[in-house]
């Protein structure tokens, strides 16, 4: 619907008169709602991590690393006793499994987790098109073009993504340059 179309509902329903700039701001919230709301729904966590504690003899407790394929199975990557549960205790074995298990497996980090993380030091709404912009593209001449564009508007949010590059984070933006 466009913005002239709420304003006509907006009459209707209510009999309340918005301008056009009223309209569209309240349409792009709506949106950004309900595309949140469908985000939530779909994403699913990959590795999990449960525990309960251990009672009678032997005190501490019981910790699985699960994880989830394809078919939407769980399956166990690791299980361990420890004295209690500390975060050197929970990514001491986690990490080098988890690592052994997705050497050859390509990761991906979602633009929109990504953009949550980066818009709190690069404002505004072109810098967001432009991210967007380069994760689309799906040609290395594309991405180049907008990786230039990005430079030209912020240098510094330009510098961030080939940092983020370089740490293995951001592989979306470089997945079919690389290919």
């Amino acid at each position: 619907m466009k913005p002239s179309g709420l304003i006509d509902e907006a009459v209707e329903r209510w009999g309340v008169k918005l301008s056009h700039d009223q309209a569209y701001k309240a349409k792009r919230k709506a949106m950004e709602l309900v595309q949140e709301a469908g985000f939530a729904k779909t994403c699913k966590p990959l590795i999990g991590l449960d525990a309960c504690f251990l009672k009678g003899d032997y005190h501490g407790q019981l910790m699985a690393t699960l994880g989830r394929d394809g078919k939407n199975q769980n399956f166990l990557i690791a299980y361990f006793v420890v004295e209690a549960e500390t975060k050197g205790f929970m990514t001491m074995g986690l990490v080098p499994v988890v690592q052994g298990i997705s050497a050859n497996v390509e990761s991906r980090l979602c633009v929109k987790n990504l953009y949550g993380n980066w818009k709190k030091k690069h404002l505004g709404l072109e810098l967001k098109e432009v991210l967007w912009a380069t994760a689309r593209a799906t040609t290395t001449p594309t991405w180049e073009r907008e990786m230039l564009r990005m430079k030209a508007m912020k240098e510094d949010a330009w510098k961030d993504m080939l940092d983020e590059k370089s740490k293995g984070v951001a592989t979306w933006l470089h997945w079919i340059h690389m290919s």
